[in-house]
């Protein structure tokens, strides 16, 4: 068998004509070099290396060896280079024998978001068949929020946001990549660049509520000093209160092809996703807007006319006194954006005048920087007039805008599971189609009574 000789301790090495090193001593260390099995397995490539400088340095002392070195040296790279490539083939098997991609709890939701396809879950409830792979865990992860569901295909919450591209991503500093269609995007931008509620752009809060069936929103402040040193007991008018939210359902209901959903799978995704968002940012806003009109407290006009059955035109003033009340309930120095119905938004851009050149939003804008927004989701309505104006008429006025300043920090939306997906496969099959209900389940309340509303009729600037 043959004997392998160990690596010898730290050799060193000397050379030139001053050298002081014996020839017996640089002998001795060829001789232990040559004798040394570079083909070990065993041997570490750092080790190689290190034998490799030392046959290096003793070819250039010109041993007498040198060739046997030389030879020694070739075999020694051989063995370095052998190792190189071990080590890249190693890594190359641990890629391919790695799985495309992750599975399991190690996914973030967008990952899971990204490679889950909406529409082959749906084609495999359509035809009766079971869910499986990205598809299913999309599933489970629906479920384990909403475990008593009947949906078909039952998605989290956070689906619509992981296949969106709002929200503010903290992981990431540079500006350039946290302009993601909140603070730092310019109002009309934040409406054109993406299907986000409205209120949520606006400072709304939104909860997860998955599981309940209710959602009871604390107490979150008191309303009164309660130690000595705090002064005198006083009322706050920034009083919080507890509201107790229920579930209210919105649908959205999609007919797609069973062609459609199995070979356009790519871009159907997305239009199926961009459906739910826009569904989604629908429901959370027509709760959040509802709220807000329902806790909302008017300023009171009063009506004219012969009979004293008119509702007057809007005014600057009207705006100014509207955000006064405002700050006064909020206890608040700035002068918030006016969200308005349609009508309202019609009523303040319109020019009755012809010598006036500026209307209401305008003139508003100009004075106080802030901007006014109309809201497709807070409706128009027929107002009691007892309710808008001075008096106690039983009128109506019929058609009115609706004008409201709030704060929407003080809007607590609570969403009650993520889209659940009901799958009809059935009503329309003799065409071939796939008709789904995806529901969404929310609600909203105010935990503070600080919105201030005006109703609104034909507006205009006036010379006086």
């Amino acid at each position: 068998m043959k004997q392998r000789t160990k690596q010898p301790a730290a050799v060193e090495v000397r050379g030139g004509s001053n050298s002081n090193w014996s020839a017996r001593s640089g002998e001795s260390t060829d001789d232990a070099l040559i004798a040394t099995d570079f083909g070990d397995p065993r041997m570490k490539r750092s080790d190689l290396e290190n034998y490799a400088e030392q046959l290096k340095a003793r070819i250039r002392q010109n041993s007498p060896r040198k060739a046997d070195l030389e030879t020694c040296l070739d075999l020694c790279e051989g063995a370095i280079e052998e190792r190189h490539m071990q080590a890249k083939r190693n890594e190359l098997a641990v890629k391919r024998s790695a799985p495309a991609i992750s599975y399991g709890i190690g996914d973030s939701e967008a990952t899971l978001a990204k490679r889950a396809s909406i529409s082959k879950a749906i084609l495999a409830a359509a035809q009766g068949r079971q869910l499986d792979g990205a598809e299913a865990e999309l599933d489970r992860e629906g479920r384990s929020q909403h475990p008593h569901t009947s949906a078909s295909i039952q998605l989290p919450t956070w689906y619509t946001r992981a296949t969106g591209n709002f929200g503010q991503d903290s992981s990431v500093t540079d500006i350039a990549n946290a302009v993601t269609g909140q603070q730092t995007l310019a109002d009309p931008l934040k409406a054109a660049r993406h299907a986000e509620p409205t209120a949520t752009q606006l400072g709304a809060l939104v909860v997860n509520a998955s599981g309940s069936a209710s959602y009871l929103v604390p107490f979150l402040g008191r309303t009164a000093a309660a130690e000595t040193n705090e002064g005198a007991a006083t009322t706050s008018t920034a009083d919080f209160q507890q509201t107790t939210l229920s579930p209210r359902r919105f649908t959205r209901r999609l007919s797609i092809s069973q062609l459609g959903l199995s070979v356009g799978a790519g871009g159907m995704d997305s239009i199926i996703a961009n459906d739910l968002r826009a569904a989604h940012a629908a429901a959370i806003d027509k709760v959040a807007f509802d709220a807000v009109r329902a806790g909302a407290t008017f300023q009171s006009k009063t009506l004219t006319g012969a009979s004293n059955d008119e509702y007057p035109a809007t005014t600057l003033a009207d705006l100014f006194a509207l955000v006064q009340a405002y700050q006064t309930a909020a206890q608040a120095n700035n002068v918030p954006s006016l969200v308005c119905s349609p009508e309202a938004f019609e009523d303040l851009n319109s020019i009755e005048n012809s010598s006036i050149t500026s209307t209401l939003a305008q003139a508003f804008t100009q004075a106080t920087g802030a901007t006014v927004r109309p809201i497709v989701n807070m409706v128009d309505a027929d107002f009691a007039a007892d309710v808008i104006s001075n008096g106690t008429s039983s009128d109506t006025i019929a058609g009115a805008g609706l004008v409201v300043a709030a704060d929407f920090s003080d809007v607590v939306i609570a969403e009650f599971g993520g889209p659940s997906i009901l799958v009809d496969p059935y009503t329309a099959s003799s065409q071939d189609i796939v008709t789904f209900h995806a529901n969404n389940y929310c609600d909203a309340g105010l935990i503070r009574s600080s919105v201030q509303a005006l109703a609104t009729a034909d507006a205009n600037i006036t010379a006086s």
